[in-house]
């Protein structure tokens, strides 16, 4: 299989964290997520693609942090 080029890439990087960010179970702990990088490799004469993306964990809500006290 041939890699996409360079804007499928980021296409297919956009999709991934607009389906994660659907997620509800997603969305109760992480907020703010960014694109990092991302590069092309071949590992045992298979090409890869790696990406880096960041997710901040939400804090805590002043509810849920009164009701474990």
């Amino acid at each position: 299989m041939l890699m996409p080029d360079p804007a499928e890439e980021i296409s297919l990087i956009e999709k991934f964290i607009n389906t994660i960010k659907e997620d509800p179970n997603f969305q109760d702990s992480f907020q703010n997520i960014k694109f990092i990088n991302s590069f092309r490799q071949t590992i045992q004469n298979q090409q890869t693609f790696t990406f880096k993306i960041q997710a901040k964990l939400k804090k805590p809500s002043k509810k849920k942090r009164k009701a474990k006290k």
